[in-house]
């Protein structure tokens, strides 16, 4: 069973009220404006939709960009780069957000943008992450923190922080997960970063699951949810009803693990994030595999498996695969499960392997080495 785990995109939640009061008010205003004032207004409307509506913020981050190209203003159209990354990698479209990333960090580092390039840098190594390649996502992480160590910008440190540790995690180096997750929690707490504090506290809790601490990750869990529901950000609440997916699925209380479930899913589809649907069909599937309901199971799991090859999800991929695995074994269509089960190998993350593992423990050398030069 798989958590989403919840990397931080240097981005910042709004409570949905407000939040609407400032799209409506943009909305108003910008049909009438020209130039840069528009761009901007048309960047933020695309930023402001990323989390509640993706198709809308993708229609005005492709109008910003038209207006943003015309006024050939290169700082300009690297931001408009960068906010129209923004609803593509909540989508799942991580190919597409890595492209406009690149772009971005390519103008930035042309005009000598620090602080933009480290946030292009912070975006591009999400991407990474999802697409299964660790060692690059540690790379421009590690960068990045450089950078904003440089520029004094320790909030985004401890953002980045809590990134490596999910690469940690997802390494199932539990214990050093921790070290840098707990780093990111002080981290936040100390620059009153109310989205880092939640993020990086939620992947402690997932960390624990991992380990079988259920009882401490059901209680982060819980605690978490008011302080999120106070933001109003969509995509931390699901990702935070699907860990208690997981952690009461892992205490086998099955129907309370399918209720939450269907919590995180119901938000999911409202964001209209492939992704997340993926995820949690997937986890549905296995939910009710477990409850031999088989026909419900094959369909999550069909339903889970198209939606993460339309999103070019290794680690989705390989979930569905093994689930399907499992269900045909015990429908005893055993030659179906060992096709199933082939295709999981092939799209075993390669975080498993040993040259993975040199390959982050080369960077994190490196990265420490710098540190030391540097101080």
């Amino acid at each position: 069973m798989r958590v989403l785990a919840i990397f931080i995109t240097l981005f910042f939640s709004f409570n949905l009220y407000s939040q609407q009061s400032v799209i409506d008010s943009l909305e108003k205003v910008v049909g009438n404006q020209s130039g840069k004032e528009k761009v901007l207004n048309l960047g933020e409307l695309c930023y402001q939709y990323a989390f509640i509506n993706i198709p809308k913020a993708i229609t005005y981050g492709k109008q910003a960009l038209t207006e943003a190209q015309k006024t050939k203003d290169s700082t300009l159209i690297a931001q408009i780069w960068n906010d129209l990354s923004i609803p593509y990698l909540y989508k799942g479209d991580y190919d597409s957000s890595l492209f406009l990333n690149l772009k971005s960090l390519e103008i930035r580092e042309k005009i000598g943008d620090s602080l933009g390039v480290a946030k292009s840098l912070s975006k591009i190594a999400n991407c990474y992450y999802e697409k299964g390649d660790l060692k690059s996502s540690l790379n421009y992480n590690l960068r990045g923190v450089s950078i904003f160590k440089s520029e004094g910008e320790y909030g985004y440190v401890g953002q980045l922080l809590n990134n490596v540790g999910n690469i940690y995690d997802r390494n199932a180096n539990y214990e050093k997960a921790l070290e840098y997750f707990a780093e990111a929690v002080e981290s936040a707490k100390k620059t009153n970063n109310t989205i880092a504090y939640v993020t990086s506290s939620a992947n402690v809790a997932n960390t624990y699951q991992k380990i079988n601490k259920l009882k401490v990750a059901e209680k982060i869990f819980l605690d978490l949810i008011p302080i999120i529901q106070e933001q109003g950000n969509l995509e931390y609440l699901s990702a935070v009803y699907q860990g208690l997916g997981v952690n009461y699925r892992k205490q086998k209380l099955i129907d309370k693990g399918i209720d939450y479930y269907k919590k995180a899913l119901a938000i999911y589809q409202e964001m209209g994030s492939d992704v997340g649907v993926s995820l949690i069909k997937v986890n549905l599937g296995y939910c009710y595999l477990e409850k031999m309901q088989y026909e419900k199971a094959e369909k999550m799991l069909l339903e889970g498996l198209d939606l993460a090859k339309k999103t070019n999800s290794n680690y989705n991929l390989k979930h569905a695969y093994l689930g399907l695995a499992h269900l045909e074994t015990r429908k005893q269509n055993f030659e179906k499960s060992d096709r199933y089960f082939d295709l999981y190998i092939a799209h075993k993350d390669s975080i498993y392997n040993e040259e993975s593992n040199s390959l982050i423990q080369e960077m994190q050398v490196k990265y420490n080495t710098e540190k030391k030069e540097k101080e």
